[in-house]
């Protein structure tokens, strides 16, 4: 029901059936004519007799709530179990066009997250996006068969940029073949491309395994605040940290040629996560344990004599003596002689 100023009813919205995910969540949507540029109050009843959350959401952009919540906001696609939703901050608020002339983004804060960028989380607690990638001042090429020119059109013209530009020149002028771009629309490319980097040198990695070795290694800042949180997900991507850590695991498995250890899966993890790692050279004493963050060993998975082999153990959560531990960080060290081998997981209830 839609009411007035004074909370007489106008007017009833047409709604369709329910629908329901297969994650269980259910929706439905609706239409109705507003007539005016008037303030309207939304009734939305809840007609069974338990108490139940929901979220309303205007979908075709003509209108706007009061005190809009700008959470719950990741949509389809990106809400997708398996996707690699990726969110928006700022790298350039100023530019200078093929004329010479700068512009700025008044609102906007290098660093910080995009005004435009959807919150998450998923309806269902799920964190989403899952990374940050740059988004807003991106400079891309132009098509001539989608923006030809010049003349570039009023509405294209501020945001052609020229050849030149990359080299520092301010200065303007033709050619200009780039464009100064904005949306996670530029940061989903990012992130693309930085995955495709990764699997350039470590074609070998499952997805799983990129989302965790991206996730792990994705930076925190004063903007970002603790992550993984549902504003930024995990961080800000950092490719670099990202190879740097496969070179490293591989420089520690060609010198000790014996172990090699992978990260847990999933993480972070509520109930439980798999731990892998392979021996190569067998008959070998191995140890498998979980630290808290104090340094404390809260439970021994593994300590015996291993033959050469993979190995895959599960870890539920629980310390040595059956009690489930508390959510926050955890490390796994897998240790032998002349091997030591700690990585980082997190605990989510």
């Amino acid at each position: 029901l839609f009411y007035n100023d004074d909370f007489e009813p106008l007017f009833v919205q047409d709604v369709e059936e329910m629908t329901q995910s297969p994650r269980g969540t259910q929706s439905r949507f609706g239409t109705a004519t507003v007539f005016g540029n008037n303030s309207f109050y939304v009734r939305v009843m809840n007609q069974s007799s338990e108490t139940m959350r929901y979220h309303l959401y205007i979908a075709s952009g003509n209108g706007e709530f009061a005190e809009p919540d700008p959470h719950y906001t990741v949509a389809t696609p990106a809400d997708a179990s398996l996707a690699i939703s990726v969110g928006s901050y700022n790298s350039r608020i100023e530019w200078t066009n093929w004329e010479a002339i700068t512009f700025h983004m008044l609102e906007e804060e290098i660093g910080d997250l995009s005004s435009f960028s959807n919150r998450g989380p998923r309806i269902d607690e799920m964190i989403a996006p899952k990374i940050t990638a740059p988004g807003l001042g991106l400079i891309s090429i132009r098509d001539d068969d989608a923006w030809g020119g010049p003349p570039f059109g009023l509405i294209l013209n501020p945001f052609v940029v020229s050849n030149s530009y990359a080299d520092g020149n301010t200065s303007g002028g033709l050619p200009a073949d780039y464009l100064y771009l904005t949306g996670t629309s530029m940061a989903a490319p990012a992130a693309c491309g930085s995955v495709a980097l990764i699997k350039e040198y470590a074609p070998y990695l499952s997805r799983e395994e990129l989302v965790e070795l991206i996730t792990d290694n994705a930076r925190s800042d004063g903007f970002t605040g603790e992550v993984p949180n549902f504003d930024w997900g995990y961080g800000k991507l950092d490719v670099e940290a990202a190879i740097s850590e496969l070179l490293s695991a591989d420089e520690e498995t060609i010198e000790n040629n014996s172990i090699t250890v992978y990260r847990n899966f999933p993480n972070p993890f509520q109930k439980e996560t798999t731990i892998k790692f392979v021996v190569s050279n067998g008959n070998r004493k191995i140890n498998l344990d979980i630290f808290n963050i104090k340094g404390q060993k809260v439970r021994s998975l593994v300590n015996s004599t291993l033959n050469s082999g993979n190995y895959s153990i599960l870890w539920n959560g629980l310390d040595d003596n059956g009690k489930r531990v508390s959510n926050g960080v955890y490390f796994y060290k897998v240790s032998s002689e002349n091997f030591t081998s700690v990585k980082k997981m997190i605990l989510m209830k």
